[in-house]
């Protein structure tokens, strides 16, 4: 369904753990692992988004 819609499924993914890393405030504090996942998401959609964009001028 997300392909028919042109939007393109990509694997990486952040992680929140909805009951740790949180301050006695409320706020959500990230971690480590979460700041790594989060650069290799924006560059994997950085990524997709130089490649099709080329595709999507030729059309």
């Amino acid at each position: 369904m997300v392909t028919t819609l042109k939007m393109m499924p990509v694997a990486e993914a952040v992680s929140l753990p909805l009951r740790r890393c949180r301050e006695g405030d409320g706020r959500r504090l990230p971690t480590g692992p979460m700041n790594e996942s989060a650069k290799a998401m924006l560059d994997e959609s950085a990524r997709l988004t130089a490649a099709l964009t080329t595709i999507r001028t030729r059309s």
